[in-house]
């Protein structure tokens, strides 16, 4: 049988594991809500231009960049992505990483502005979304992985509801949510148009946090949007390792899932394609998916190899920008293109959205925003709890590699 990531199966958890993760959740909302709630009510904002009236934030889930047409992958599961690079108005990142390989750790620095290399508690700063919800932008959030319901046991979505959601905090960051979850991401699309007519403030930031390509990889696509069979993938991965035929099936399987957001995304961009807008997607984390072992999902070994970074925290990072807004900020789009190449690291995302709004306060620090001049590119990339030294694997990978070449 091939083997599955325990962590992303929670619907197997026994009983007293259920117990446990529902006491952990009744202590997180003693620790952790009052904090989050302190931190955001004594939120000042120094200034705002509005530089982007409008800011789209696509949140994919368990992507894999080197199953990415767009990052070099063989098989065309990137269409619409590369056709917008093709056009000059995608501009995808080539070294970005996750400093963590789970959601709910991901999201937690992804919202606040506790970076790996700080000792900031993450619950003891303000979430961005309230920032920007103070400085007098529409805040609108299309979530497919949180069911906004009690009745749901999967605890991770209960810890991701409880800091997002949670009734005491989510007026401070969301004009609107959305009510439903739906089969496949397609469905917030639906959701989004319908708020679109009722919301007219012209400055908004919508965050969508897509389904993506979270395991199992064949319900996250229609049985239209099959692409790929286990005869599309090569019998021998790119790292070399030789896969059976089921292995090649679940392959095929992301890289449907891969396709289909690659449609989704793409419909997005579509609806922002007239507008005075900027859109940044990432992806909360990797995923290994039988490219350098017999395994799929996310492995949690003691010790972080190069292989396990490259699968499982590089990420694909990108930013389009519409034809109007490009027009409008040739400075901006030129410290864009500037920037795809710069090591980052999304515990830092804040930063980023702080400066593409123009919006100061005492929170956002420009060396920690990839696009802007005075970024920092030193900053060390800690992955994990345990702050591993992301780069400093890598360049260990790479002279030993070196050192063997030559020998």
């Amino acid at each position: 049988m091939l083997r599955e990531d325990p962590e992303l199966c929670l619907e197997r958890r026994s009983a007293p594991e259920r117990l446990f993760f529902s006491l952990r959740m009744q202590a997180f909302d003693r620790n952790a809500i009052g904090s989050l709630h302190e931190a955001m009510e004594s939120i000042a904002i120094d200034s705002c231009t509005f530089r982007s009236p409008e800011i789209v934030l696509i949140l994919g889930e368990s992507y894999n960049k080197h199953h990415a047409a767009l990052y070099g992958y063989p098989l065309p599961t990137t269409p619409r992505l590369s056709q917008e690079e093709a056009a000059g108005r995608l501009y995808p990142f080539t070294d970005v990483v996750s400093p963590a390989n789970f959601t709910v750790k991901a999201m937690h620095l992804l919202f606040s502005f506790a970076s790996q290399d700080r000792q900031t508690a993450w619950c003891d700063t303000p979430l961005f979304p309230a920032l920007f919800r103070r400085a007098g932008y529409d805040t609108l959030m299309f979530d497919n992985q949180t069911t906004f319901t009690l009745e749901n046991d999967d605890v991770w979505d209960q810890e991701i509801r409880h800091f997002l959601y949670h009734p005491r905090l989510s007026p401070q960051l969301f004009t609107h949510c959305n009510a439903d979850k739906y089969p496949f991401d397609e469905g917030l699309l639906a959701d989004f148009d319908r708020q679109d007519l009722r919301f007219r403030n012209p400055h908004r930031l919508t965050i969508f946090h897509l389904m993506g390509q979270h395991v199992a990889y064949r319900n996250r696509f229609p049985a239209e949007a099959g692409y790929f069979t286990a005869d599309s993938i090569p019998e021998y991965s790119t790292s070399g390792l030789r896969r059976s035929r089921d292995e090649r099936r679940i392959v095929a399987d992301y890289d449907n899932a891969v396709r289909y957001n690659d449609r989704v995304v793409g419909e997005i961009l579509d609806r922002c394609r007239t507008r005075d807008a900027v859109v940044v997607y990432l992806s909360d984390h990797g995923e290994e998916v039988f490219d350098y072992a017999h395994r799929n999902g996310r492995i949690h070994d003691a010790t972080l190899s190069p292989d396990c970074c490259r699968h499982q925290y590089e990420i694909p990072f990108m930013i389009w920008m519409s034809d109007r807004y490009r027009a409008a900020r040739p400075e901006l789009a030129a410290a864009i293109a500037r920037a795809v190449d710069r090591p980052y690291m999304t515990d830092d995302l804040p930063h980023l959205l702080l400066d593409l709004a123009s919006l100061s306060c005492r929170w956002f620090d420009p060396t920690r925003s990839v696009v802007n001049d005075r970024f920092d590119a030193s900053r060390p990339r800690l992955l994990r709890d345990d702050k591993v030294d992301y780069d400093l694997i890598m360049r260990q990978a790479k002279g030993s590699a070196e050192t063997n070449k030559g020998a």
